[in-house]
């Protein structure tokens, strides 16, 4: 479908429905269409903004697709268009993404250039995806982006608890194990599975808390920030913009997460006497987690955004739309694990500070403010033992970042909304 009013020139046009093959009876929706005496029954939009409107449909036929139409002009798909006109009223008011047509088909794309004369059991539908059934950059959007932060960091932090509960052994005490396999056989080993998941439950609850904010804060601001620099700063400056975004996001989010990390911090690290009582006790940490969290989630957002972009622009042939959501997905995944790798290593010493920050006893603070503390345990360490527990770190915050990535982009495909990153990438090879 297009405005009536753009004439369909330029990128007006914007697709509601697509059919292809259906692996499972072995059917294609031209079947159905003639199953149906020449009727297939197409749903409107009911969100889309009020007015006139273009109504393309087309049908692909694959009987001579076998061949590149661009190297053998004899041979090759053959479109069969046709157009009317529709009026919406009682809409609501999305604009869907445009894309101009010609442009949305290439001869040797695989839904175009496909042999239907060998076995297969897929078709990958050409032309751009569907559209959104939830608004872009609506409430209902930054809503479901802060759904998808619960999902993602939740779950994954609690899997990684006991990795989580040794990590911050090891820098409380970096004698208390020879490393994660010990680490794991003595306390699986003396206290079963559930010592290894101490701290479990405020992990679930402050990293789902964090989530919600880290996601739906990031989106929100990522828009508010954009609309602030206008489209063409937006474009020129977009990892500034990623960055800011990621920060503001992050400092909202630890608010909620700083006193669960508190009391997950001192229940794994079994510390007998705590200064962690009142209001105050629980939000000591804040001001290095925000040192810890801050930079570690505009490395996680600016750099995950740049490194599927210069994937797609790189080292892949098409653009993001023109790849299945499966494959979209596994980018997604690859750039989260990059993401994670360079996150634990921005985030690291202030993860070191606030684990020894939260198991300090009464005694040892002797009554010093939270910046005395700071300062006297960085001294302490030094900069060699505040890398204390980098290698597990590592390992723990690559996997649980691509997994949180690969979550939360599986949630948004199923809500049918796009992956995160790449929209902008062009083909990079010809």
């Amino acid at each position: 479908m297009a405005p009536l009013d753009s004439n369909g020139q330029g990128s007006v046009w914007f697709k509601i429905f697509e059919d292809g093959f259906d692996p499972a009876s072995r059917k294609w929706c031209v079947d159905k269409i003639r199953a149906n005496k020449g009727k297939l029954d197409v749903k409107l939009p009911a969100d889309i903004k009020n007015g006139d409107y273009l109504l393309r449909t087309e049908v692909i036929s694959l009987q001579e697709a076998f061949a590149d139409y661009a190297v053998t002009p004899a041979n090759g798909a053959q479109y069969y268009p046709n157009c009317g006109q529709v009026t919406i009223s009682g809409g609501g008011n999305a604009v869907p993404k445009g894309y101009a047509i010609p442009g949305i088909y290439k001869s040797n794309d695989p839904g175009i250039h496909f042999n239907i004369y060998v076995e297969y059991n897929s078709y990958p539908i050409p032309g751009p995806p569907v559209m959104a059934k939830i608004e872009i950059n609506s409430e209902k959007y930054f809503v479901y982006c802060g759904v998808g932060g619960i999902l993602a960091c939740g779950n994954t932090h609690f899997m990684m608890t006991p990795i989580d509960m040794l990590k911050c052994r090891l820098q409380v005490n970096n004698k208390a194990y020879r490393g994660i396999v010990d680490g794991l056989y003595r306390v699986g080993r003396e206290q079963g599975v559930r010592g290894l998941f101490v701290g479990g439950l405020p992990t679930y609850v402050g990293y789902s808390l964090q989530g919600m904010g880290k996601y739906g804060f990031y989106e929100l601001f990522k828009y508010k920030y954009g609309e602030l620099a206008g489209a063409g700063n937006a474009r020129r400056y977009k990892t500034s913009l990623y960055l800011a975004a990621s920060a503001t996001a992050e400092f909202l989010a630890d608010i909620m997460l700083c006193p669960f990390e508190a009391i997950k911090v001192q229940r794994q690290t079994a510390a007998t006497e705590t200064t962690i009582t009142g209001f105050s006790g629980l939000y000591r940490g804040i001001v290095p987690l925000w040192f810890r969290q801050i930079p570690y989630t505009m490395v996680k957002f600016a750099s995950f955004e740049n490194i599927v972009e210069g994937i797609y622009t790189h080292a892949l042939s098409k653009p993001k739309e023109r790849y299945s959501k499966g494959a979209q997905l596994g980018v997604t995944f690859a750039a989260g694990y990059m993401a994670g790798i360079l996150c634990a290593i921005v985030s690291h010493p202030a993860d070191t500070v606030v684990s020894k920050l939260n198991n300090m006893s009464k005694a040892a603070a002797g009554g010093a403010s939270n910046m005395a503390l700071i300062g006297r345990i960085i001294t302490e360490l030094g900069p060699v033992r505040i890398w204390t527990g980098l290698g597990p770190r590592i390992f723990m915050i690559g996997t649980l970042t691509a997994a949180q990535w690969l979550i939360y982009d599986s949630f948004k495909v199923r809500t049918g909304l796009p992956t995160t990153g790449g929209d902008g990438s062009k083909a990079g090879k010809a």
